[in-house]
């Protein structure tokens, strides 16, 4: 019974000793990697073939979708900095 208990005291000694350097070591060989990792990906070839790929359609949706968003933040920025500007005039004009 008493070498069992001191196998799991050993195991769990080692096993506590052992993580922190193997996740060190991972981590270390992961940033190594990942530049090379990167790169090979070539994702700028990858994005252009993916719009190359798209239909002129979907295209010219995605393109509306995101500028009628962009736009419409645009315009409610614009109201608010006119609502601040006026405020500020119809202060100094009282």
């Amino acid at each position: 019974v008493n070498s069992v208990r001191t196998s799991t005291s050993v195991k769990k000694s080692l096993t506590n000793k052992l993580h922190p350097f193997i996740a060190e070591k991972a981590e270390r060989e992961i940033e190594r990697q990942s530049p090379e990792f990167i790169q090979s990906l070539n994702i700028e070839q990858l994005v252009i073939k993916k719009i190359n790929d798209l239909d002129i359609n979907q295209l010219e949706a995605i393109i509306l979708q995101t500028a009628e968003k962009e736009l419409g933040y645009i315009a409610l920025l614009g109201g608010i900095v006119g609502v601040i500007i006026g405020s500020i005039q119809a202060i100094f004009l009282l």
